[in-house]
């Protein structure tokens, strides 16, 4: 398994967390949770899906304020 295999995972294990949590806190609706945070809903989706690994630091942080998550180093 290679570093860039490694990191994909990662990145898809935190899509899925994102949507758990995004879910248990009653935004089932990924459009008004994606407006709600600042966020297009595609890049929410992306993220969610694990369809992309290149997330701008203030899109994790709005993601992460709108869950009340605390922030990422």
């Amino acid at each position: 398994m290679t570093s860039e295999d490694t990191q994909l995972g990662d990145w898809r294990r935190l899509g899925e967390r994102l949507r758990q949590a995004r879910i248990n806190i009653a935004h089932t609706n990924r459009e008004n949770f994606a407006v709600a945070c600042g966020v297009s809903v595609r890049v929410l989706s992306d993220l969610e899906s694990g369809a992309r690994t290149n997330f701008s630091d203030r899109v994790l942080s709005r993601l992460e304020a709108g869950l009340g998550w605390p922030a990422g180093p």
